[in-house]
């Protein structure tokens, strides 16, 4: 570590990447593992012309659509439009939070987090389903006992988990984890991907 402190965990490239989800995206898309269809907009360009980013957005990302700020932690900056009249306002709370706008499909299905450890040798941990009583596992969800749920393992058949990890795997070595780390999945209910 730059400190001179011990710590699990990945080191600094590796957690900033980590902690960019429009950098994480490109990296993955880049060794072909799968990820949700994504644009990124730049709040500058956004408001040089409004009318034409809100079209490519449902041209290019389609109806319902997630928007986010891409270093934001435990869904803060998260927002899911249903319909066109709900963009304008998603898109300025994004904005709240920087400068960088990631819209991705919606992806309908299955929440899962894959918990690894290790260095050279990995040790996958149990994968665990996550169920939340509101409409998607948000902070409020995720901070407030009771309006969210851990199923030890997650609900899924055998060739999805052997995916699951396959795909965990290989994004752990190339975004180069160490230590601790954990990948989160939404198995597509529609395509079962």
């Amino acid at each position: 570590s730059i400190a001179g402190i011990p710590h699990t965990g990945p080191g600094v490239c590796t957690s900033a990447v980590c902690m960019n989800k429009i950098v994480t995206k490109q990296v993955l898309k880049s060794v072909g593992l799968p990820t949700a269809d994504f644009l990124v907009i730049r709040k500058d360009d956004y408001l040089k012309n409004e009318d034409y980013w809100i079209g490519e957005l449902v041209d290019k990302i389609g109806l319902p659509m997630v928007l986010k700020s891409p270093c934001q932690g435990s869904s803060i900056g998260v927002v899911i439009v249903k319909n066109k009249q709900e963009i304008v306002d998603a898109i300025t709370e994004v904005y709240r939070y920087g400068n960088h706008l990631l819209a991705e499909q919606f992806v309908e299905g299955t929440e899962i987090t894959m918990p690894i450890l290790g260095n050279e040798e990995l040790t996958v941990l149990p994968v665990i389903e996550i169920t939340s009583e509101r409409e998607f596992y948000d902070y409020t969800a995720k901070y407030t006992s009771g309006l969210c749920h851990h199923i030890i393992p997650a609900c899924i058949d055998s060739e999805t988990e052997r995916k699951v990890i396959e795909i965990g795997e290989k994004a752990y070595r190339v975004l180069d984890c160490t230590g601790l780390s954990r990948i989160d999945f939404i198995v597509d209910k529609n395509k079962n991907r």
